[in-house]
């Protein structure tokens, strides 16, 4: 009836108008409706996190959050690395990711050292000492495992919200 077909040679009957009830959330053309991050009016998700209204693309089904808060999340993780293993200066993630790696042969080196001084003098505090480059070694791994998927998130946003 309003694509502009021919209809002369049918019947055509107007339904009555419906009443929407009040209960129902009506939204006009002049709201904002769509991805808060690339506008896709598909597939709308709410983040839990922080309200934002996002589209499949940029929901994070891994810890269920917009791809903003998701690098927020893994930026999070990474700094409670550096607690332990130090702060790589720059901005560039090839760089620290680089850098956690020297760090991590750096630990590895060293624990096969303190687990050798262990064997060869018995004594705990060359363990205790294993230990803690054992730790660094795992952070430093989440570390660049976290690095790796904020690069991956940080891809699938604008050039503006980079």
């Amino acid at each position: 009836m309003h694509c502009g077909a021919d209809l002369s040679g049918y019947k055509v009957e107007v339904s009555p108008k419906i009443d929407v009830s009040p209960k129902i959330e009506v939204r006009t053309n002049a709201e904002k409706i769509g991805c808060d991050i690339c506008g896709e009016r598909k597939a709308i998700v709410t983040c839990k996190e922080c309200g934002r209204t996002v589209c499949n693309f940029h929901f994070e089904g891994e810890v269920k959050m917009c791809t903003l808060c998701a690098i927020s999340h893994f930026e999070g993780i990474v700094r409670e690395c550096e607690k332990w293993t130090g702060k790589y200066p720059s901005n560039d993630a090839k760089e620290r990711i680089k850098w956690y790696r020297k760090k991590k042969e750096l630990h590895e080196k060293k624990y096969m050292e303190f687990m050798e001084s262990y064997r060869k003098f018995g004594s705990n505090w060359w363990l205790e000492f294993a230990n803690n480059s054992r730790k660094s070694i795992s952070l430093c791994n989440t570390a660049i495992e976290n690095e790796k998927k904020i690069e991956k998130l940080k891809r699938k946003l604008p050039p503006e919200l980079r």
